[in-house]
Formats: structure tokens, C-alpha cells, sequence
């Protein structure tokens, strides 16, 4: 087995099945589990998982991003997160593990919060991942105004996102899918050419 997908399961049966085949795992994909925190199941997947690649994970709270901070240390092949909340989260804590221990094949991001991730945590996550990988970004069903816009395009012109995305909906893209769309989302981009800002919405054909 390479890929583990589940939803809605246990804590202990995720975490028991991973125990016992997480060293073929590449792919590791849960929204949601039962479960407060998903502190042990972080654990179990950094612990059995040398070879991962893919990773979808809930987190809820700050002892989650602890955990996150030794899966991106110990877990040198990973390529791509995605990351879901229901709950506020420490943004800024997250993104500064993501920029000082990620491993170097990291830099494909999704992240679908309910709450509004602080613009000033976009900010530093931006300006400090100067020097690492163009990054593929993804944001799943978020509100952004004009000043997201502007910034997250201010940093598509310096080269540190090398494409981002504002998707309506999860079934715009699968959960591991970067590059290829079904036509459903919004890619927010402002004219380079004009002086004055000015937003575009444009859909995206597959590739």
C-alpha cells in the first residue's frame, strides 16, 4: 500500500494502520479525524513514514505544529502539504516551521481554513522563503480582498510563487494536483502592464 486515504476514522485506527505499513506509505491523505489534536497521529506518520511525499492533514492546535516542525525534519522526501482548519490557528507559527525546517522538495502548499489566515502571516511566509523553490500555492474556499490580491501577486513577480490559485471548491483540483484544474476555480491575477492594480479573473484550461 502507498497511499493511505480516510476520513472521519478513529484516531487510534489511523494511527495503528500506519504503524504497521507506513514504510510503504508516499501518500498519507486525512481530513478530518475524531480527535482533537492530531499531535499522535503526526507522530506515527514521521515515525513510519520515511518515504513520504503527499501529506493532507487536519490541524487544530499550536502542540499539531510542534509535531508538523519533526515531520518536516524527518521526512526529507516531501514534496507537497496540504493543510485543513476548522479552528483559528497560530498561521505565523505554521509558516515559520515551514520555512526553517521544511525540506528542500517542499514547496507545494494547499490550505482550506475557516478562519481568514492574518495577512501579516502571508507577509512574513512570503518574504522569508526567499532562496528555496518557487512555490505551487493553493487556497480552498477563501474570501480574499484586494490587498491579499495585491501581495500574493507582488510575490508572483518576484518569483517566489511560481503559481497560486483561489479554488471555489476542493473538487477544482485533487488533493495531490497542482498544475492540471477542471475549469472551476478563480486564479487571481493583476495586469503587470498597467499602472493602475486592477483584477483579472480568468479560467485556467487543463494542461
Amino acid at each position: 500500500m502507498e497511499t493511505y486515504k480516510d476520513k472521519e476514522v478513529p484516531l487510534s485506527i489511523i494511527v495503528g494502520l500506519i504503524n504497521n505499513s507506513g514504510e510503504h506509505l508516499t501518500e498519507v491523505n486525512i481530513e478530518f479525524s475524531r480527535d482533537d489534536s492530531n499531535k499522535k497521529l503526526i507522530r506515527a506518520i514521521y515515525k513510519k513514514c520515511p518515504n513520504l511525499k503527499y501529506l493532507k492533514v487536519n490541524i487544530e492546535k499550536d502542540d499539531d505544529i510542534l509535531e508538523l516542525e519533526n515531520l518536516f525534519i524527518k521526512c526529507q522526501y516531501l514534496a507537497g502539504l496540504y493543510i485543513t482548519c476548522r479552528k483559528e490557528l497560530n498561521f505565523e507559527n505554521l509558516f515559520d516551521k515551514l520555512v526553517n525546517s521544511a525540506p528542500d522538495n517542499l514547496f507545494k502548499f494547499k490550505f482550506k481554513s475557516s478562519w481568514q489566515i492574518p495577512l501579516v502571516a502571508w507577509k512574513s511566509f512570503f518574504y522569508n522563503w526567499k532562496g528555496r523553490p518557487p512555490m505551487l500555492l493553493q487556497t480552498i474556499a477563501t474570501f480574499l480582498n484586494e490587498e491579499y490580491m495585491v501581495l500574493f501577486e507582488n510575490y508572483k513577480f518576484l518569483g517566489i510563487i511560481k503559481k497560486y490559485d483561489n479554488c471555489e471548491n476542493e473538487n477544482t483540483f485533487e488533493d495531490f494536483e497542482w498544475i492540471t484544474g477542471n475549469f472551476n476555480f478563480m486564479n487571481l491575477n493583476l495586469d503587470k502592464t498597467s499602472k493602475k492594480k486592477k483584477k483579472r479573473v480568468r479560467g485556467v484550461r487543463a494542461i
